[in-house]
Order: C-alpha cells, then sequence, then structure tokens
C-alpha cells in the first residue's frame, strides 16, 4: 500500500552514475514527478538541488510540500506540462538536460505513443552522454490492453522491445 510514495530511483542500477553526475553539477529532470519524492531522495543523498527540475501533466506539487512539510527548503523548477504537447516551460528545457528520469509515464500509452513520447525525451537531452532511465510496466511478451473502465489502450512492452524502440 502506497508503494508510490517510495523513491523508485535507488532502485535503478543507475543510480550511483545519476548521483555522481548530479554531484559534478550535471542537469536530471524527473518527468512524471509527482510530488517529487524521487527528487527529495536525491537532495537526502547530497544532489545540490540548483540543477534538478520536474514536471508533470497534472500538479500534485502542493500535496507534495504539504505531506513532507518542507515548502521552506525544497525549491526545485517544477513545470506542470504534458511531453506529449510541452508547454514553454519544458520547451525551455529543450537541449539542456543530461539525465531524464521517467517512471511509470510511458507504458500507459499505445506504441505510437510511446515512441512520440521517446523522441520529446530525447529532444531535451544534451545529445551524446544523456541517460534516460525510469521504471515502465512490462512483461515476457509484448502486448496490448484495455485499461479498465475506460475506452483507453496501452501497450506493455519487453526488455528487449524497449531496445528496439
Amino acid at each position: 500500500m502506497a508503494k508510490f510514495l517510495d523513491p523508485m530511483i535507488v532502485r535503478s542500477p543507475a543510480y550511483p552514475e545519476v548521483l555522481s553526475r548530479l554531484k559534478e553539477g550535471q542537469s536530471f529532470l524527473d518527468v512524471g514527478c509527482f510530488m517529487g519524492y524521487d527528487l527529495r531522495q536525491l537532495i537526502f543523498d547530497g544532489a545540490p538541488s540548483k540543477n534538478l527540475h520536474a514536471a508533470d501533466i497534472v500538479n500534485h506539487w502542493e500535496l507534495g510540500y504539504q505531506l513532507f512539510n518542507d515548502r521552506e527548503k525544497f525549491h526545485i523548477d517544477y513545470v506542470e506540462s504534458d511531453i506529449l504537447s510541452p508547454g514553454d516551460g519544458l520547451l525551455q528545457l529543450r537541449g539542456k538536460i543530461d539525465i531524464i528520469s521517467v517512471t511509470h509515464v510511458l507504458h500507459q500509452w499505445n506504441l505510437e505513443t510511446q515512441l512520440a513520447a521517446a523522441i520529446h525525451l530525447s529532444l531535451l537531452t544534451k545529445g551524446s552522454g544523456s541517460l534516460i532511465i525510469g521504471f515502465q510496466a512490462g512483461g515476457l511478451t509484448t502486448k496490448v490492453g484495455e485499461v479498465t473502465g475506460t475506452k483507453y489502450r496501452a501497450e506493455l512492452q519487453t526488455p528487449e522491445s524497449w531496445k528496439r524502440m
């Protein structure tokens, strides 16, 4: 219960590299940041907050301040924006990000939309040497399914199909 409150970034095999690069001054964007728990974990582990950025399609930032009671000390550049239709805040970050974390976002869409999102994410990076990490739902086989109670269709990928994408 309440697994959404657990920082996911610490589970990434790339976490030590991410933290090291952030301590060296590289930039970081958390896409689908929710309340910012991964960002709070990075700061707790020693990453400076000045190069940390956050984006989500729905603003839960106020809830994060209330839950963690840290409004006075948690200062991150937050942008409410859709990765598929980036607003000015995300467009200003284009070509400026070293590391992107995108967790529990991409698997919600069909393959075509996942590819569009991946292109938008890559445009935010500085290019060669940049890192995109995260966790998505997946399976042993690629499959398409309807999201219960909606007309929405999601596509789960395998590790191999993510690499091909």
